[in-house]
């Protein structure tokens, strides 16, 4: 039982240190952009698109803190919602 307990303790904090971020979100939005684009996101394009990125996602992008894990809803120009899932520092689409 007490290994049982220690291995739920570890996990929750692993789960909470590794909680991504909403600049984590923000990178992976980047990196999903630079796969649709085909664009190297090291080169000068892909700096400024990412800045450019991360200034039209942030602000239409509503992260929701549960400590062990996040969700972000970004709502996108034709009101579309995407829902996505951090956890791990893993980002999974939900809608």
């Amino acid at each position: 039982m007490k290994k049982f307990l220690a291995i739920i303790v570890i996990l929750i904090f692993i789960l909470a240190l590794t909680n991504p971020s909403q600049a984590d979100y923000n990178s992976w939005v980047n990196g999903r952009l630079a796969d649709q684009l085909n664009y190297n996101s090291q080169g000068t394009l892909g700096k400024a698109i990412s800045k450019i990125s991360d200034l039209l996602v942030e602000p239409v992008t509503e992260r929701h803190n549960y400590v062990l894990f996040s969700t972000y809803e970004t709502k996108l120009a034709n009101t579309q919602i995407t829902k996505t899932l951090g956890i791990f520092k893993f980002f999974i689409n939900l809608k």
